[in-house]
Protein backbone atom coordinates (compact mmCIF):
# COMPACT_ATOMS: atom_id res chain seq x y z
CA UNK A 1 0.00 0.00 0.00
CA UNK A 2 2.72 2.61 0.80
CA UNK A 3 4.37 2.04 -2.62
CA UNK A 4 1.11 2.87 -4.37
CA UNK A 5 0.78 5.90 -2.11
CA UNK A 6 4.33 7.00 -2.93
CA UNK A 7 3.51 6.83 -6.64
CA UNK A 8 0.06 8.47 -6.49
CA UNK A 9 0.60 10.99 -3.69
CA UNK A 10 4.33 11.31 -3.04
CA UNK A 11 5.68 11.70 -6.56
CA UNK A 12 3.01 14.22 -7.64
CA UNK A 13 3.51 16.18 -4.39
CA UNK A 14 7.28 16.25 -4.99
CA UNK A 15 6.80 17.44 -8.58
CA UNK A 16 4.11 19.92 -7.56
CA UNK A 17 6.24 21.39 -4.78
CA UNK A 18 9.26 21.56 -7.06
CA UNK A 19 7.30 23.28 -9.84
CA UNK A 20 5.61 25.68 -7.43
CA UNK A 21 8.75 26.70 -5.56
CA UNK A 22 10.89 26.79 -8.67
CA UNK A 23 8.35 29.13 -10.25
CA UNK A 24 8.06 31.34 -7.15
CA UNK A 25 11.85 31.50 -6.77
CA UNK A 26 12.48 32.25 -10.44
CA UNK A 27 9.74 34.89 -10.59
CA UNK A 28 11.12 36.66 -7.52
CA UNK A 29 8.15 36.01 -5.22
CA UNK A 30 10.46 34.09 -2.88
CA UNK A 31 14.19 34.00 -2.31
CA UNK A 32 16.23 30.99 -1.29
CA UNK A 33 16.76 32.00 2.34
CA UNK A 34 14.18 30.83 4.90
CA UNK A 35 11.54 29.75 2.40
CA UNK A 36 9.30 28.43 5.19
CA UNK A 37 9.19 31.82 6.90
CA UNK A 38 8.49 33.57 3.60
CA UNK A 39 5.62 31.19 2.90
CA UNK A 40 4.21 31.88 6.39
CA UNK A 41 4.48 35.62 5.72
CA UNK A 42 2.78 35.13 2.36
CA UNK A 43 -0.05 33.23 4.07
CA UNK A 44 -0.44 35.97 6.70
CA UNK A 45 -0.57 38.63 3.96
CA UNK A 46 -3.19 36.64 2.06
CA UNK A 47 -5.32 36.11 5.19
CA UNK A 48 -5.09 39.80 6.11
CA UNK A 49 -6.21 40.81 2.62
CA UNK A 50 -8.95 38.18 2.73
CA UNK A 51 -10.31 39.61 6.00
CA UNK A 52 -10.12 43.16 4.66
CA UNK A 53 -11.69 41.99 1.40
CA UNK A 54 -8.99 43.93 -0.40
CA UNK A 55 -7.87 43.90 -4.00
CA UNK A 56 -6.03 40.66 -4.77
CA UNK A 57 -5.26 41.44 -8.42
CA UNK A 58 -1.56 41.86 -7.56
CA UNK A 59 -1.34 38.20 -6.55
CA UNK A 60 0.23 35.79 -8.96
CA UNK A 61 -2.55 33.38 -10.07
CA UNK A 62 -0.55 30.30 -9.10
CA UNK A 63 0.31 31.63 -5.65
CA UNK A 64 -3.24 32.90 -5.16
CA UNK A 65 -4.81 29.48 -5.82
CA UNK A 66 -2.29 27.85 -3.51
CA UNK A 67 -3.10 30.36 -0.76
CA UNK A 68 -6.84 29.79 -1.28
CA UNK A 69 -6.24 26.21 -0.19
CA UNK A 70 -4.25 27.29 2.87
CA UNK A 71 -0.75 27.67 1.41
CA UNK A 72 2.26 25.68 2.58
CA UNK A 73 2.32 21.92 2.69
CA UNK A 74 -1.34 21.55 3.60
CA UNK A 75 -2.48 23.87 0.84
CA UNK A 76 -0.54 22.02 -1.83
CA UNK A 77 -1.87 18.63 -0.65
CA UNK A 78 -5.44 19.98 -0.62
CA UNK A 79 -5.06 21.63 -4.03
CA UNK A 80 -3.66 18.44 -5.57
CA UNK A 81 -6.46 16.36 -4.03
CA UNK A 82 -9.08 18.85 -5.25
CA UNK A 83 -7.68 18.65 -8.78
CA UNK A 84 -7.85 14.84 -8.71
CA UNK A 85 -11.42 14.85 -7.39
CA UNK A 86 -12.53 17.35 -10.03
CA UNK A 87 -10.75 15.55 -12.87
CA UNK A 88 -12.34 12.28 -11.76
CA UNK A 89 -15.78 13.86 -11.80
CA UNK A 90 -15.20 15.43 -15.20
CA UNK A 91 -14.11 12.05 -16.55
CA UNK A 92 -17.16 10.36 -15.07
CA UNK A 93 -19.44 13.05 -16.44
CA UNK A 94 -18.02 12.64 -19.94
CA UNK A 95 -18.11 8.85 -19.95
CA UNK A 96 -21.55 8.61 -18.31
CA UNK A 97 -23.15 11.67 -19.94
CA UNK A 98 -26.87 11.46 -19.15
CA UNK A 99 -27.96 13.77 -21.96
CA UNK A 100 -29.08 17.37 -21.98
CA UNK A 101 -32.70 16.55 -21.19
CA UNK A 102 -31.71 14.59 -18.07
CA UNK A 103 -29.41 17.43 -16.93
CA UNK A 104 -32.17 20.01 -17.29
CA UNK A 105 -35.01 17.82 -16.03
CA UNK A 106 -35.11 19.63 -12.66
CA UNK A 107 -34.55 23.00 -14.33
CA UNK A 108 -31.51 25.16 -15.04
CA UNK A 109 -31.53 26.80 -11.60
CA UNK A 110 -31.38 23.39 -9.92
CA UNK A 111 -28.51 22.41 -12.21
CA UNK A 112 -26.54 25.52 -11.23
CA UNK A 113 -27.24 25.02 -7.52
CA UNK A 114 -26.23 21.35 -7.73
CA UNK A 115 -23.04 22.36 -9.52
CA UNK A 116 -22.03 24.79 -6.74
CA UNK A 117 -22.98 22.36 -3.97
CA UNK A 118 -20.86 19.68 -5.62
CA UNK A 119 -17.87 22.08 -5.86
CA UNK A 120 -18.24 22.92 -2.15
CA UNK A 121 -18.41 19.23 -1.23
CA UNK A 122 -15.26 18.59 -3.28
CA UNK A 123 -13.54 21.53 -1.59
CA UNK A 124 -14.39 20.12 1.85
CA UNK A 125 -13.18 16.67 0.78
CA UNK A 126 -9.92 18.19 -0.44
CA UNK A 127 -9.40 20.03 2.85
CA UNK A 128 -9.66 16.60 4.50
CA UNK A 129 -7.21 15.24 1.92
CA UNK A 130 -5.49 12.94 4.41
CA UNK A 131 -8.70 10.90 4.76
CA UNK A 132 -9.48 10.97 1.02
CA UNK A 133 -6.24 9.11 0.38
CA UNK A 134 -7.27 6.34 2.78
CA UNK A 135 -8.69 6.63 6.27
CA UNK A 136 -6.78 3.63 7.63
CA UNK A 137 -3.39 5.01 6.58
CA UNK A 138 -3.53 8.65 7.71
CA UNK A 139 -0.03 8.55 9.21
CA UNK A 140 1.41 7.24 5.94
CA UNK A 141 -0.49 9.90 4.02
CA UNK A 142 1.11 12.66 6.08
CA UNK A 143 4.60 11.13 6.12
CA UNK A 144 4.74 10.55 2.37
CA UNK A 145 3.14 13.86 1.37
CA UNK A 146 5.18 15.93 3.84
CA UNK A 147 8.45 14.28 2.84
CA UNK A 148 7.69 14.81 -0.84
CA UNK A 149 6.72 18.45 -0.26
CA UNK A 150 10.02 19.23 1.46
CA UNK A 151 12.01 17.24 -1.08
CA UNK A 152 10.41 19.28 -3.87
CA UNK A 153 11.13 22.52 -2.01
CA UNK A 154 14.75 21.44 -1.51
CA UNK A 155 15.17 20.56 -5.20
CA UNK A 156 13.82 23.97 -6.20
CA UNK A 157 15.95 25.80 -3.64
CA UNK A 158 19.15 24.07 -4.76
CA UNK A 159 18.31 24.22 -8.50
CA UNK A 160 19.13 20.52 -8.69
CA UNK A 161 16.59 19.55 -11.34
CA UNK A 162 17.20 22.74 -13.31
CA UNK A 163 20.92 21.88 -13.51
CA UNK A 164 20.18 18.28 -14.48
CA UNK A 165 17.74 19.30 -17.19
CA UNK A 166 19.93 21.97 -18.76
Amino acid sequence: MPLTLVLTLGVPMLLGAWLLFDYLLESGHLDKEDIDKQVEAMQARYEKEEEADGDKSHWDPMAYKWMEFGGGFYGLAALYTFALIELGEIGSFITDFPGVSALLSAGPISLIIDFFIDRMMNFVASMLWFTWWGENQIVWNFVIAYSAYYAGMYLAKKDILRRWLS
